[in-house]
Protein backbone atom coordinates (compact mmCIF):
# COMPACT_ATOMS: atom_id res chain seq x y z
CA UNK A 1 0.00 0.00 0.00
CA UNK A 2 1.06 3.26 -1.19
CA UNK A 3 1.79 6.32 1.33
CA UNK A 4 -1.01 8.46 0.23
CA UNK A 5 1.70 12.00 0.20
CA UNK A 6 5.06 12.58 1.14
CA UNK A 7 6.79 16.41 2.13
CA UNK A 8 10.40 17.03 3.19
CA UNK A 9 11.53 15.01 6.13
CA UNK A 10 11.71 17.19 9.51
CA UNK A 11 11.97 16.08 12.91
CA UNK A 12 8.58 17.05 14.59
CA UNK A 13 7.58 17.61 18.44
CA UNK A 14 4.36 17.71 20.79
CA UNK A 15 4.81 20.04 23.81
CA UNK A 16 3.12 20.83 26.61
CA UNK A 17 3.49 23.83 29.28
CA UNK A 18 6.79 23.18 30.32
CA UNK A 19 7.29 23.10 34.49
CA UNK A 20 10.76 24.82 35.95
CA UNK A 21 9.83 23.29 39.46
CA UNK A 22 11.64 19.44 39.42
CA UNK A 23 12.18 19.58 43.46
CA UNK A 24 15.22 18.40 45.01
CA UNK A 25 14.57 14.47 45.61
CA UNK A 26 16.08 12.54 42.69
CA UNK A 27 14.32 9.05 42.23
CA UNK A 28 16.42 6.53 40.73
CA UNK A 29 14.19 3.76 38.77
CA UNK A 30 15.56 0.59 36.58
CA UNK A 31 13.68 -1.69 34.69
CA UNK A 32 13.69 -5.27 34.63
CA UNK A 33 17.04 -6.59 34.62
CA UNK A 34 18.96 -3.60 33.83
CA UNK A 35 21.15 -2.59 35.92
CA UNK A 36 21.68 1.08 34.35
CA UNK A 37 19.19 2.57 36.10
CA UNK A 38 16.99 5.47 34.98
CA UNK A 39 17.24 8.91 37.61
CA UNK A 40 14.05 11.77 37.42
CA UNK A 41 12.89 14.67 39.44
CA UNK A 42 10.82 12.70 42.05
CA UNK A 43 8.00 15.24 42.19
CA UNK A 44 8.09 15.96 38.64
CA UNK A 45 6.90 12.27 37.47
CA UNK A 46 4.83 11.91 40.67
CA UNK A 47 3.10 15.38 39.80
CA UNK A 48 2.45 13.64 35.64
CA UNK A 49 1.87 10.23 36.88
CA UNK A 50 -0.48 8.59 39.90
CA UNK A 51 1.37 5.07 39.49
CA UNK A 52 4.71 6.75 40.29
CA UNK A 53 3.24 8.94 42.86
CA UNK A 54 2.18 5.79 44.71
CA UNK A 55 5.41 3.85 44.03
CA UNK A 56 7.53 7.03 44.74
CA UNK A 57 5.60 8.69 47.38
CA UNK A 58 3.09 6.70 48.95
CA UNK A 59 0.36 8.15 50.51
CA UNK A 60 0.70 11.32 48.74
CA UNK A 61 -2.56 13.43 48.39
CA UNK A 62 -3.41 14.78 45.00
CA UNK A 63 -2.07 18.35 44.45
CA UNK A 64 -4.84 20.20 44.78
CA UNK A 65 -6.36 22.58 46.44
CA UNK A 66 -5.09 25.16 49.51
CA UNK A 67 -2.27 24.99 51.46
CA UNK A 68 -2.75 24.48 55.16
CA UNK A 69 -0.61 27.08 56.16
CA UNK A 70 -0.88 30.21 53.79
CA UNK A 71 -4.36 28.98 52.35
CA UNK A 72 -3.02 29.94 49.14
CA UNK A 73 -3.82 27.73 46.08
CA UNK A 74 -1.26 24.90 45.53
CA UNK A 75 0.44 25.04 42.08
CA UNK A 76 2.99 23.05 41.53
CA UNK A 77 3.81 24.66 38.33
CA UNK A 78 4.53 27.89 39.81
CA UNK A 79 5.68 27.02 43.19
CA UNK A 80 8.10 24.55 44.77
CA UNK A 81 6.15 22.28 46.81
CA UNK A 82 6.50 19.61 49.79
CA UNK A 83 4.72 17.17 51.31
CA UNK A 84 4.48 14.95 54.91
CA UNK A 85 5.25 11.15 54.74
CA UNK A 86 2.80 10.30 57.39
CA UNK A 87 -0.20 12.09 56.03
CA UNK A 88 0.63 12.74 52.46
CA UNK A 89 -0.68 16.57 52.37
CA UNK A 90 0.87 18.93 50.73
CA UNK A 91 2.30 22.64 51.63
CA UNK A 92 4.08 25.38 50.00
CA UNK A 93 8.20 24.68 50.40
CA UNK A 94 8.69 27.95 51.60
CA UNK A 95 5.40 27.97 53.78
CA UNK A 96 6.94 24.58 55.94
CA UNK A 97 10.32 25.85 56.34
CA UNK A 98 8.55 28.77 58.06
CA UNK A 99 6.71 26.77 59.96
CA UNK A 100 9.28 24.70 61.17
CA UNK A 101 11.45 27.93 62.46
CA UNK A 102 8.51 29.36 64.10
CA UNK A 103 7.38 25.93 66.04
CA UNK A 104 10.95 25.23 66.45
CA UNK A 105 10.32 21.98 65.92
CA UNK A 106 9.71 19.52 62.52
CA UNK A 107 5.86 18.50 63.74
CA UNK A 108 3.53 18.26 60.78
CA UNK A 109 0.87 21.42 60.35
CA UNK A 110 -1.77 19.27 59.58
CA UNK A 111 -1.10 15.68 62.04
CA UNK A 112 1.38 16.45 64.07
CA UNK A 113 3.89 13.61 62.78
CA UNK A 114 7.58 13.75 63.09
CA UNK A 115 8.85 15.60 59.54
CA UNK A 116 12.11 14.12 59.03
CA UNK A 117 15.00 16.70 58.17
CA UNK A 118 16.24 14.74 55.83
CA UNK A 119 14.28 12.28 53.21
CA UNK A 120 16.68 9.61 51.32
CA UNK A 121 16.17 9.48 47.84
CA UNK A 122 13.51 7.13 46.36
CA UNK A 123 15.59 4.19 44.74
CA UNK A 124 12.73 1.12 43.09
CA UNK A 125 12.94 -1.64 39.85
CA UNK A 126 10.06 -2.20 37.91
CA UNK A 127 9.41 -5.44 36.26
CA UNK A 128 6.22 -4.16 34.46
CA UNK A 129 7.47 -1.31 32.05
CA UNK A 130 9.49 -1.59 29.18
CA UNK A 131 12.69 0.67 28.98
CA UNK A 132 12.43 2.27 25.98
CA UNK A 133 8.71 3.18 26.34
CA UNK A 134 10.28 5.06 29.91
CA UNK A 135 13.05 6.09 28.01
CA UNK A 136 10.56 8.43 25.69
CA UNK A 137 8.45 8.97 28.52
CA UNK A 138 11.88 10.83 30.73
CA UNK A 139 12.47 12.78 27.61
CA UNK A 140 9.05 13.92 27.36
CA UNK A 141 8.83 14.97 31.39
CA UNK A 142 11.68 17.26 30.88
CA UNK A 143 11.56 18.59 27.63
CA UNK A 144 7.48 18.35 26.99
CA UNK A 145 8.46 17.02 23.16
CA UNK A 146 7.37 13.49 21.74
CA UNK A 147 9.73 13.40 18.86
CA UNK A 148 10.18 11.26 15.88
CA UNK A 149 12.91 10.63 13.29
CA UNK A 150 11.49 11.40 9.57
CA UNK A 151 14.98 10.00 8.28
CA UNK A 152 14.14 6.57 8.95
CA UNK A 153 14.32 4.40 6.29
CA UNK A 154 10.98 1.91 7.17
CA UNK A 155 8.17 3.61 9.04
CA UNK A 156 7.58 2.03 12.37
CA UNK A 157 4.36 3.29 14.35
CA UNK A 158 4.97 -0.11 17.10
CA UNK A 159 7.30 2.14 19.36
CA UNK A 160 4.20 4.88 19.89
CA UNK A 161 1.62 2.54 19.94
CA UNK A 162 3.69 1.06 22.87
CA UNK A 163 4.26 4.56 24.32
CA UNK A 164 0.55 5.12 24.08
CA UNK A 165 -0.24 2.28 26.13
CA UNK A 166 2.54 2.69 28.82
CA UNK A 167 0.24 6.05 28.98
CA UNK A 168 -2.45 4.21 30.04
CA UNK A 169 -0.60 1.79 32.33
CA UNK A 170 0.90 4.43 34.13
CA UNK A 171 -2.24 7.06 34.05
CA UNK A 172 -0.41 10.10 32.09
CA UNK A 173 -3.40 11.17 30.00
CA UNK A 174 -1.02 14.30 28.93
CA UNK A 175 1.54 12.21 27.69
CA UNK A 176 -1.14 9.87 25.51
CA UNK A 177 -2.00 12.69 24.06
CA UNK A 178 1.37 13.79 23.22
CA UNK A 179 2.15 10.69 21.76
CA UNK A 180 -1.19 10.49 19.77
CA UNK A 181 -0.81 13.91 17.98
CA UNK A 182 2.98 12.62 17.39
CA UNK A 183 1.59 10.07 15.44
CA UNK A 184 -1.21 11.75 13.80
CA UNK A 185 1.88 14.33 12.73
CA UNK A 186 4.31 11.50 11.51
CA UNK A 187 0.58 10.44 9.42
CA UNK A 188 0.15 14.18 7.86
CA UNK A 189 4.13 14.91 6.99
CA UNK A 190 5.38 11.36 6.10
CA UNK A 191 2.01 10.20 4.40
CA UNK A 192 2.48 6.64 6.27
CA UNK A 193 0.15 4.87 9.10
CA UNK A 194 0.53 1.88 11.28
CA UNK A 195 1.22 -1.34 9.72
CA UNK A 196 -0.54 -4.89 10.50
CA UNK A 197 1.77 -5.23 13.30
CA UNK A 198 1.41 -1.41 15.15
CA UNK A 199 -2.75 -2.73 14.52
CA UNK A 200 -2.17 -5.95 16.79
CA UNK A 201 -0.72 -4.58 19.68
CA UNK A 202 -3.45 -1.81 19.95
CA UNK A 203 -6.13 -4.57 19.50
CA UNK A 204 -4.32 -7.15 21.33
CA UNK A 205 -3.62 -10.00 19.23
CA UNK A 206 -0.13 -9.28 19.07
CA UNK A 207 1.84 -11.96 20.35
CA UNK A 208 5.76 -11.92 20.91
CA UNK A 209 5.62 -13.84 24.33
CA UNK A 210 6.65 -10.48 26.21
CA UNK A 211 5.33 -10.44 29.64
CA UNK A 212 5.63 -6.53 29.50
CA UNK A 213 3.34 -6.19 26.38
CA UNK A 214 1.09 -8.66 28.08
CA UNK A 215 0.87 -6.58 30.99
CA UNK A 216 0.22 -3.57 28.87
CA UNK A 217 -2.78 -5.84 27.21
CA UNK A 218 -4.25 -6.45 29.96
CA UNK A 219 -4.28 -3.04 31.74
CA UNK A 220 -5.41 -1.32 28.41
CA UNK A 221 -8.40 -3.51 28.03
CA UNK A 222 -9.59 -1.93 31.54
CA UNK A 223 -8.81 1.43 30.60
CA UNK A 224 -11.49 1.72 27.22
CA UNK A 225 -12.06 5.10 27.01
CA UNK A 226 -8.18 5.50 26.44
CA UNK A 227 -7.47 2.18 24.32
CA UNK A 228 -10.87 3.49 22.09
CA UNK A 229 -8.82 6.26 21.40
CA UNK A 230 -5.94 4.81 19.89
CA UNK A 231 -7.84 2.42 17.89
CA UNK A 232 -10.22 4.97 16.45
CA UNK A 233 -7.14 6.47 15.15
CA UNK A 234 -5.89 3.73 14.07
CA UNK A 235 -9.04 2.98 11.64
CA UNK A 236 -9.42 6.39 10.48
CA UNK A 237 -5.87 6.61 8.80
CA UNK A 238 -7.06 3.34 7.11
CA UNK A 239 -10.19 5.07 6.08
CA UNK A 240 -8.78 7.87 4.79
CA UNK A 241 -6.11 5.95 2.41
CA UNK A 242 -8.76 3.18 1.57
CA UNK A 243 -8.95 2.30 -2.59
CA UNK A 244 -11.06 -0.57 -4.01
CA UNK A 245 -7.61 -2.12 -5.43
CA UNK A 246 -6.55 -2.11 -1.92
CA UNK A 247 -9.15 -4.42 -0.87
CA UNK A 248 -8.58 -6.83 -3.60
CA UNK A 249 -4.93 -6.66 -3.60
CA UNK A 250 -4.25 -7.05 0.70
CA UNK A 251 -4.10 -9.87 2.55
CA UNK A 252 -6.46 -9.51 5.64
CA UNK A 253 -6.61 -12.32 7.29
CA UNK A 254 -3.39 -11.31 9.47
CA UNK A 255 -5.37 -8.04 10.70
CA UNK A 256 -7.33 -8.71 13.74
CA UNK A 257 -10.99 -9.48 13.77
CA UNK A 258 -11.88 -6.50 15.84
CA UNK A 259 -10.05 -4.31 13.90
CA UNK A 260 -11.93 -5.13 10.54
CA UNK A 261 -15.12 -5.12 11.85
CA UNK A 262 -14.09 -1.08 13.13
CA UNK A 263 -12.84 -0.71 9.68
CA UNK A 264 -16.08 -1.85 7.86
CA UNK A 265 -18.67 0.13 10.20
CA UNK A 266 -16.36 3.09 9.97
CA UNK A 267 -16.25 2.66 5.81
CA UNK A 268 -19.87 1.99 5.88
CA UNK A 269 -20.48 5.74 8.27
CA UNK A 270 -18.59 7.98 6.11
CA UNK A 271 -19.23 5.95 2.22
CA UNK A 272 -20.84 9.13 0.53
CA UNK A 273 -23.64 6.68 -1.31
CA UNK A 274 -24.34 4.82 1.99
CA UNK A 275 -28.06 5.96 1.17
CA UNK A 276 -28.16 5.43 -2.36
CA UNK A 277 -29.11 2.24 -2.81
CA UNK A 278 -32.16 1.18 -4.94
CA UNK A 279 -34.25 -1.73 -4.81
CA UNK A 280 -36.19 -0.81 -7.77
CA UNK A 281 -33.07 -0.59 -9.74
CA UNK A 282 -31.65 -3.93 -8.60
CA UNK A 283 -34.99 -5.63 -9.81
CA UNK A 284 -34.58 -3.93 -13.22
CA UNK A 285 -30.87 -5.24 -13.26
CA UNK A 286 -32.00 -8.72 -12.25
CA UNK A 287 -34.50 -8.65 -15.05
CA UNK A 288 -32.00 -8.04 -17.41
CA UNK A 289 -29.61 -10.59 -15.92
CA UNK A 290 -32.30 -13.26 -16.52
CA UNK A 291 -32.61 -11.92 -20.31
CA UNK A 292 -29.93 -12.16 -20.68
CA UNK A 293 -28.78 -15.83 -19.00
CA UNK A 294 -32.36 -16.93 -21.67
CA UNK A 295 -30.85 -16.01 -24.80
CA UNK A 296 -27.86 -17.49 -23.92
CA UNK A 297 -29.46 -21.08 -23.29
Amino acid sequence: MPPIRNRAGRSRAVQWRFTPYFGSTIASISMGESSCPFTVHADLICKSSPYFRKKLQGNRKAIEGKCSICFDELDAGNQQLTFCTTCGGNFHDDCAKQWFKQSRGRLCPLCRGIWPRYQANPSIRLLSLRQTDFELYRDWLYSGQVTYNHAAEQDDFKPMVNAYLFSLYVGDIKFGTAVLQAMIDWYEDKGSYPDQDAVAIAYGTYEDGDAIARGYKVNAANNLPGLHLLQRFLVDTYVAVAHASWFEDEDWSCYPHEFLRDLVVALYYKHPAKNKWNANTWKAELEDEEKDMQGRN
